[in-house]
């Protein structure tokens, strides 16, 4: 059978380039409109945001933080005042430390990772060293195992090369053999065996005697007989030195020429997996301890110098290096709950009080800024780490808000979507998005500048949310629930866990372009948009809208029958805001 094959020379390869003009392509518009829906309806069936959990803690887990230097090591904290270092890329814990007696309120680690900070209920902040934690976050089984293998493989190699080597000048070496079960023998063959035995060791013995002669003599004449001309009294059936043998087996001082067991990235791995005990005792042992003089309430690093800040009944700077309070302060009479420092101003300060205030401070200069009141209390705040003078803060009315610290009359945007109290915030390295826990019991991811969320996570085991945090590479979301379990979820929902090819990623980028292109569409959003939520939630979330529509509606009555200007109305971004104090 003759099969006709299409071969083209450099010649007769010719380029076809497009033709862009719309003219030629009238339905163009229609084909991207289908693919975008397409990939929306897709997006929908691949979207599974639950990648697993990190479960061990007793308690209930209260607060989370990442390590800035490895992606794949974070930390929890416990009711019950346990810490857990994770690896999560294997999900089990690195380190178990019984830090403190009662609620560990806050963990933060320092910039350069050398260091965590934690605090608690029972008056006492303690730091732990947290570099040598990330030597052992390979301490895993499977690596172990595959070293172990790699050592195993190599020495038999090596047995058997010297082996070879050895039999080719005439005189084998016996193999190691594995353990065999014993067999009956004759008598007969027993005595013949013991009789051979007794001549070998009487053989033995006279050629230690000859070589202890022979050794007396040299060290007689100072070691100097082979340079003299002396001929060498060895075995003829061994091999010279270093001769016709492999480089490990040549001779040297304690095995110096001997090959290694592992090669050189085997032993990289193992000097950085295996921990000496001397760091064993400094992973799981405090660094230093700081008691205070009452309980504290949230703790965090600073990110330019060896300073850390405590919140309690005042506001305390501490240094590493000492053990009392560098700065104290106090404005107002609640007790400050939460404090968080601007990663890219690293001498301002953020506060929430139990009083519903926000206050700022300026570590340079010592002193208080400008302080916000808010309608009811904030419980965390979190500071873009792209835009220096913005931070959102999470509320107890089921809101979150944002704000420029330049400009505190007013907020930003105002991000609504939760049924009750918000409990924890955190941005993502990339200062676009920020995901929060709620006690709802849900986990949403809201853009910056909307007010709506883009996603929502829930299990139907989990509990109230109270600490969730980010990965360093902006792809999960880490969130720590009252049934003490910290779960892992992706940042976008369909994303695939596997690399990616080259062509994969620009396929992805162009169906994500189609998507933003025709987001305004009302197939696309709707579908885009619609999210599964428990039936509590969804009675919730109706009831809140009636009730704005009804306080809306209260309004406009209001002013229908009222003089012009007697009734004025304000924007959800001032409503909440009760005063602003410098």
């Amino acid at each position: 059978m003759k099969v006709k094959v299409i071969s083209r020379v450099q010649p007769d390869a010719n380029t076809i380039h497009r033709n862009l003009n719309p003219e030629f392509h009238p339905f163009q518009r229609a084909r991207e409109y289908r693919r975008a829906l397409n990939a929306v309806k897709l997006d929908k069936i691949f979207a599974k945001p639950f990648i697993g959990q990190l479960f061990g803690h007793t308690d209930g887990v209260f607060s989370l933080a990442r390590h800035p230097k490895y992606l794949n090591i974070s930390a929890s904290g416990s009711c019950d005042g346990e810490i857990r270092i994770w690896n999560m890329q294997f999900r089990n814990p690195i380190v178990t430390l019984k830090a403190h007696s009662n609620f560990v309120r806050g963990l933060a680690f320092s910039s350069d990772g050398s260091r965590m900070v934690s605090c608690s209920d029972d008056k006492t902040v303690k730091i732990w060293r947290s570099d040598v934690w990330g030597g052992r976050a390979g301490v895993e089984n499977e690596v172990l195992k595959h070293i172990r293998q790699r050592q195993s493989e190599q020495l038999q190699t090596q047995q058997a090369r010297l082996s070879a080597a050895i039999a080719t000048q005439g005189r084998s070496v016996p193999a190691p053999s594995l353990p065999q079960t014993e067999k009956a023998k004759d008598p007969e063959e027993d005595d013949e065996e013991e009789e051979g035995e007794e001549a070998e060791a009487e053989a033995e013995a006279e050629e230690d005697i000859g070589d202890r002669e022979d050794q007396a003599d040299k060290d007689k004449d100072g070691g100097d007989g082979e340079e003299d001309g002396g001929e060498e009294d060895d075995d003829p059936s061994m091999p010279s030195a270093g001769a016709d043998l492999p480089s490990s087996a040549a001779p040297g001082d304690d095995d110096e020429g001997a090959a290694p067991l592992v090669d050189e990235q085997d032993a990289a791995t193992a000097a950085v997996y295996e921990t000496p005990m001397e760091e064993e005792e400094a992973a799981t042992e405090p660094v230093s301890t700081y008691v205070g003089q009452h309980a504290f309430h949230c703790v965090d690093h600073a990110w330019a110098d060896s300073t850390f800040a405590t919140s309690g009944e005042t506001l305390e700077i501490w240094d590493v290096n000492r053990s009392t309070p560098l700065h104290s302060f106090s404005w107002g009479t609640g007790t400050i709950s939460h404090c968080k420092y601007n990663r890219v101003e690293p001498h301002i300060l953020a506060t929430a009080s139990s009083d519903r205030s926000i206050a700022i401070y300026d570590l340079r200069a010592a002193s208080p800024l400008r302080k916000v009141v808010l309608a009811l209390r904030t419980n965390c705040i979190c500071w873009n780490p792209m835009e220096a003078f913005n931070f959102t803060c999470a509320n107890e009315d089921t809101n979150l808000y944002t704000f420029d610290m330049r400009k505190l009359n007013v907020a930003r945007q105002v991000h609504r979507d939760h049924t009750d109290a918000v409990m924890s915030v955190d941005y993502s390295p990339t200062g676009r998005e920020f995901a929060t826990g709620s006690y709802d019991r849900t986990v949403r991811i809201f853009l910056e500048s909307e007010g709506a969320s883009r996603e929502v996570y829930y299990t139907k085991r989990m509990q109230r949310v109270f600490a969730i945090n980010y990965t360093g590479d902006a792809k999960y979301v880490l969130s720590g629930s009252d049934d003490t379990n910290v779960r892992i979820w992706k940042a976008f929902a369909s994303d695939p866990t596997f690399q990616l090819l080259a062509r994969e990623k620009q396929h992805f980028n162009y169906l994500n372009a189609l998507k933003e292109k025709f987001s305004h569409m009302p197939d696309i959003r709707r579908i885009s948009k619609h999210r599964h939520v428990p039936s509590g939630i969804r009675g919730k979330t109706r009831l809140l809208h009636v009730m704005m529509e009804a306080q809306t509606r209260k309004i406009k009555n209001q002013m229908k029958y009222s003089k012009p200007g007697a009734v004025t109305v304000e924007p959800a971004r001032v409503a909440s805001i009760i005063a602003v104090e410098k």
